[in-house]
């Protein structure tokens, strides 16, 4: 399991190996997607993050949202969650040998 302590992220399994953890070195890239398709981007990235074999390098992808609430036309009252910048995905990774980014 990941947790994040706003800038020092630790694996769970640098836990096992040694008492002193140590912060992954990760970076957060935004990412500009076609306004309305952000959940879709992410489970397509998630999904070819697993087919390529490098998960363990992608922290989380994050759509940011606020929770809103609603007045409807009848006087009820609706939570939703508004995107704070449509069209746009997070991502926390940390970069891979095999990858051009450093």
């Amino acid at each position: 399991m990941i947790t994040d302590d706003r800038y020092n992220l630790v694996s769970e399994s640098d836990e096992d190996n040694s008492e002193e953890q140590k912060p992954i070195k990760s970076r957060w890239y935004a990412i500009q997607v076609a306004s309305g398709c952000e959940k879709k981007v992410k489970a397509s990235l998630l999904q070819r993050a697993l087919t390529m074999g490098v998960s363990e390098n992608i922290l989380s992808i994050e759509i940011p949202q606020t929770p809103v609430v609603r007045l409807k036309k009848d006087g009820s009252r609706q939570q939703i969650d508004e995107k704070n910048f449509s069209g746009l995905c997070v991502a926390a990774g940390t970069p891979c040998g095999r990858c051009g980014h450093g």
